[in-house]
């Protein structure tokens, strides 16, 4: 599938998934509308809260990370991903986007 980017805007809350994206969770482009919870709700449940964690922390810090995660697709399937972000602040040192890619990095059957 290749990367996928996305884009989280987070004064307004507002979010964009590359239709990569859509297809790493197992979508169609525009299925549904991309929020933060859209993406919470994807994240297998063993790993939201860790996810969570690293995401408030690099808003914290303002570095960039790095993490791998599973996935679950509406039928079930599970997938891992890895995720890089970064933090962009403005002059006064508030957190007013995150921007990265995602890459699907399940392993495949080699034949």
């Amino acid at each position: 599938m290749g990367d996928a980017c996305w884009e989280w805007h987070v004064l307004n809350d507002r979010i964009t998934w590359s239709p990569e994206l859509y297809a790493i969770y197992g979508l169609e482009p525009r299925e549904l509308r991309p929020s933060y919870d859209a993406y919470v709700q994807r994240i297998h449940p063993a790993d939201r809260k860790r996810v969570q964690m690293i995401v408030a922390q690099a808003m914290r810090d303002g570095r960039p990370f790095d993490f791998e995660h599973r996935v679950v697709w509406p039928d079930g399937t599970e997938r891992t991903v890895s995720a890089h972000g970064e933090v962009e602040r403005d002059e006064h040192g508030r957190v007013i986007r995150l921007f990265g890619v995602t890459r699907d990095i399940t392993p495949r059957d080699v034949s």
